[in-house]
């Protein structure tokens, strides 16, 4: 069944896709599917679903589970490595490893000859696994007829969040900038998310060394030579703070040489005039701030929403910026452009306070302050769907305090 053949538009979820109970139901009777394997991290969500499922009278199916090993386990080519380390980071070279691209956000799936997948690639842990519990490869299966033979080096960066903006800047260029420094020449393999060219042609990766993965055919197998694998032991931002500045550090000096190659004036391009110092990236998707414009308004902040300008023009906004507010969400990832001295405002949801970016921030001399609605009643597993992209509000007196030590601390 196509993986969004039930899918139907609905508010309830982030990202405006839920499986319709009815249409699953209509499809089963036509005999398309036998049953409806679950795959979710979120228990609320499986309980739900599952509840759905059976009042609709589909079948739920329980897949065996895959094989996974960690990355000492597979066949290793230690005398291709180069001098990679970086602490908090584990590196291999991995040798003749299979892979597969998966139509789940056009992501790679690595795996062994016994047809065990590469663990270290689910970057956090049990939860991606439990979403793709039905990926199991058989070794003696059509998986393995035709190989494709990949000779050379290669890197696969991108893990299964790396559609998301903050992801892919925080845990695939990071695994980019420790491998250019260390001179691997080799081929990136990534997923064509909309920020992905943008962002490889700011940090100064030539097209050619870049394979995305929706060029590659999703039906077949292939063999790679070696495989160069990063892995930011236990996902701590401590660990990639450093590299992540290396990184902002590299993109910036390469948009200062294009402007003063094209001569190219630091204006707003939506005014003509100065860039604002204060400004609001705007959520127009799910969870957004509620009840805080015309506070942020007598604070002097400019709206901006990161949808309506290109990557360019977002990292922009961010470095000429003195405060930046926004909610939680992918939209923190730019604030590691901003300026020694400039200061962020990151409001957080009752139900996910998750400081993911302070470490960069703080490297990098920027001040945050976050601000949390209260009461705090859970993280992420312990909610629904519904509650995780829900749009919030916090306390006026709250913000206002926080937008007055946001203006004291900026330059």
């Amino acid at each position: 069944m196509d993986r969004n053949a039930a899918a139907a538009e609905t508010d309830d979820v982030p990202g405006g896709q839920i499986f319709d109970p009815a249409r699953v139901r209509e499809l089963y009777r036509t005999g398309l599917f036998e049953g409806v394997i679950i795959g979710t991290w979120n228990e609320n969500a499986s309980a739900q679903i599952r509840a759905e499922l059976d009042a609709a009278g589909v079948p739920v199916l329980e897949p065996e589970e895959p094989v996974y090993e960690p990355a000492p386990a597979f066949p290793q080519a230690p005398e291709a490595a180069l001098s990679a380390a970086q602490e908090g980071y584990d590196y291999c070279v991995l040798s003749g490893v299979f892979g597969a691209v998966l139509d789940i956000r056009d992501m790679m799936l690595l795996y062994r000859g016994d047809g065990a997948a590469l663990d270290d690639l689910w970057r956090y842990g049990d939860q991606q696994k439990s979403e793709i519990r039905w990926l199991r490869v058989d070794p003696a299966g059509p998986a393995f007829a035709n190989v494709r033979e990949m000779p050379g080096d290669w890197c696969i960066p991108a893990n299964y969040y790396s559609d998301n903006y903050w992801h892919f800047t925080f845990e695939v260029m990071d695994q980019i900038e420790i491998l250019e420094e260390a001179g691997f020449t080799g081929t990136y393999i990534l997923p064509p998310v909309p920020f992905a060219a943008p962002l490889a042609e700011l940090f100064g990766l030539a097209p050619e060394r870049i394979l995305w993965t929706d060029a590659m055919d999703h039906a077949g197998t292939y063999r790679f030579e070696r495989v160069h694998f990063l892995m930011n032991r236990g996902a701590s931002q401590k660990s990639s703070a450093p590299v992540l500045r290396r990184m902002a550090d590299r993109i910036l000096r390469r948009l200062d040489e294009k402007d003063a190659a094209a001569g190219a004036a630091h204006t707003d391009p939506r005014t003509g005039g100065p860039y604002p110092k204060r400004v609001y990236v705007k959520r127009i998707g799910t969870r957004r701030l509620l009840g805080a414009d015309e506070l942020l308004d007598e604070y002097g902040f400019t709206t901006i929403i990161p949808e309506e300008l290109s990557v360019e023009e977002q990292i922009r906004y961010f470095r000429e910026a003195d405060v930046i507010l926004y909610a939680h969400g992918a939209n923190a990832a730019n604030s590691i452009y901003m300026r020694p001295g400039a200061v962020v405002v990151e409001v957080f949801p009752r139900v996910i306070y998750n400081p993911l970016s302070a470490d960069a921030l703080l490297a990098g001399g920027i001040h945050w302050l976050p601000v949390i609605q209260a009461p705090i009643v859970g993280f992420l597993q312990q909610m629904t769907l519904r509650e995780i992209g829900a749009d919030f509000s916090v306390d006026r007196t709250l913000l206002a305090h926080a937008l007055e030590n946001a203006v004291r601390l900026s330059p």
